[in-house]
């Protein structure tokens, strides 16, 4: 027995020695491709669809109503224009200073806001003609719109023709 007892932790030595290596790493990185596609549908989308025009197909009325968005929006958020319930803007409050070209800051609001409700106005002919409304109708529908898509803070006009802040 006592031999037992001291063959026994050599046994159990040299048979845990001879365990096999078990390799985890891999030759190359794992990966993972996550990629993944989403479609957002919407009930427009489905109704109607919409093509980009490209620069050669943009009108230049479109052309020139997006080179001044920027400006009307600097107005916008500065509070010196609003959107009136007709559809166009409207000077609400006349600025001090001069600008670089030696204009008045007002002037150049006036004429750029005259610019602005000029190229409206032949939108919104456009639209009526298409649609067979009367031109008040486009208007007030437009009134609508940008009524809708204005961003807090700006100035809208009510029924009334008192201003409040969106």
């Amino acid at each position: 027995m006592r031999t037992l007892i001291k063959i026994f932790p050599l046994l159990t030595l040299l048979l845990s020695s001879c365990a096999p290596t078990i390799q985890v790493s891999t030759p190359e990185p794992v990966k993972i491709d996550v990629n993944m596609r989403v479609d957002v549908h919407t009930k427009d989308d489905r109704e109607k669809t919409t093509k980009k025009l490209t620069a050669d197909e943009e009108t230049p009325l479109a052309s020139r109503r997006r080179a001044r968005m920027g400006e009307i929006q600097d107005m916008k958020n500065s509070h010196f224009v609003g959107e009136n319930l007709n559809g166009y803007i409207e000077v609400r409050q006349k600025p001090e200073g001069k600008i670089a070209s030696g204009e008045t800051y007002a002037d150049y609001i006036q004429r750029t806001v005259r610019e602005e409700n000029n190229d409206r106005r032949a939108l919104y002919l456009q639209t009526s003609e298409k649609e067979g409304v009367p031109l008040e109708i486009t208007e007030r529908e437009m009134a609508k719109r940008w009524y809708e898509t204005a961003y807090p803070k700006e100035w809208l006009q009510k029924e009334d023709r008192t201003w409040y802040q969106k």
